[in-house]
């Protein structure tokens, strides 16, 4: 009997603010742009580039450039300011 199994997506484990924020805060440690962006777009695509870039305060077209552009530096802001932005919500 063959057991189905299906593909492990940590989208599906991002369900509060303090997961995200969490999860992003780990991805920081790192100064990889690869890593950075594939997080960011792992939180985008559990809640929405419309949710991120609200919870921000950035335009989400704000946010794809920054995806788009692969700096670290600008992955890194981004990726921060969303943590940040969490932690201090998930702390209301």
């Amino acid at each position: 009997m063959k057991v189905k199994t299906s593909p492990f997506d940590a989208a599906y484990f991002l369900d509060s603010d303090e997961a995200i924020a969490a999860y992003l805060t780990d991805a920081l440690r790192e100064d990889d742009a690869v890593l950075l962006r594939n997080a960011m777009l792992t939180v985008v695509r559990a809640f929405g580039i419309g949710a991120v870039a609200e919870v921000v305060g950035l335009g989400w077209d704000t946010v794809c450039d920054a995806l788009e552009s692969g700096d670290v530096q600008t992955l890194r802001s981004v990726v921060q300011a969303t943590a940040d932005c969490l932690t201090g919500r998930a702390a209301d």
